[in-house]
């Protein structure tokens, strides 16, 4: 389903005060990569937890998912407060999502859409302090289920990391002219393979407002992204807290 990039109709003068006030929106900003680890791994984590938080879902008032991004919310002060403001999550390591179900469990309307042109920001400004922010918040996003995680960590490593590494393999033996005729079908289904996942990640780039260039750094992304989902696994279940911006979380 496209993602609208124009202001929503709840949002516009012809919609009724009333139900303005009741509205929690929220957007995924574009997010400005200028490195190539950001580059890599910004992109490879907002198509994966887009598949978790679809926009239809999270915007469906008969549906209990919830979801909101801290870098873009908009909400008139008396539903801020109706509804407990930071306050009521400032235990919350995840405090912009636990708002967001805060609200739409009290009846607000929630709005959640995709990035746009006209809001863009940048996540992080740092290599390291990437790796602490999705350490912190991957484990939350995913809600510590440990099957999904792993789900997502082994087609990552192997349809966007392994088969590729597999067909530049297959390839080198076909140019010293040691591959022989499976292996010739072999490397030609791994090149499907990352044709098709290729095609795939573009598209869904797309519709989350990224570039489509961007597609080419899937590899390196899928090697970190997967490592970070580790890291926020061993961050939440052994180590139990996390150092962020000069203060300790427990987690």
């Amino acid at each position: 389903m496209p993602i609208p990039n124009t202001c929503p109709a709840a949002l516009q003068p012809s919609s009724s005060v009333g139900r303005a006030s009741r509205l929690i929106y929220s957007r995924s900003p574009k997010q400005r990569t200028p490195t190539w680890w950001e580059k890599a791994v910004i992109p490879q984590g907002y198509v994966r937890l887009a598949r978790l938080y679809r926009f239809a879902e999270v915007s469906d008032p008969r549906l209990a998912t919830a979801a909101a991004n801290g870098q873009y919310i908009l909400i008139r002060r008396l539903t801020y407060e109706r509804v407990g403001g930071h306050e009521a999550v400032r235990s919350a390591v995840l405090e912009d999502v636990e708002l967001a179900y805060l609200g739409k469990a009290s009846g607000r309307r929630l709005l959640f859409l995709s990035g746009s042109d006209w809001v863009r920001t940048r996540m992080y400004r740092g290599f390291f302090e990437m790796c602490t922010g999705w350490t912190k918040n991957l484990y939350l996003l995913y809600g510590g289920k440990m099957a999904l995680m792993l789900a997502h960590l082994a087609e990552a490593w192997l349809l966007d990391l392994l088969v590729p590494f597999a067909y530049l393999c297959l390839c080198f033996l076909a140019a010293l002219g040691q591959a022989s005729p499976a292996a010739l079908v072999a490397a030609g289904g791994c090149l499907l393979i990352v044709i098709g996942r290729q095609r795939s990640y573009k598209q869904l780039l797309g519709s989350l407002g990224f570039e489509p260039a961007l597609a080419n750094y899937v590899m390196p992304g899928a090697a970190l992204f997967g490592l970070l989902l580790l890291s926020s696994i061993r961050a939440h279940r052994w180590t139990g807290s996390v150092d962020w911006k000069g203060r300790k979380y427990p987690l």
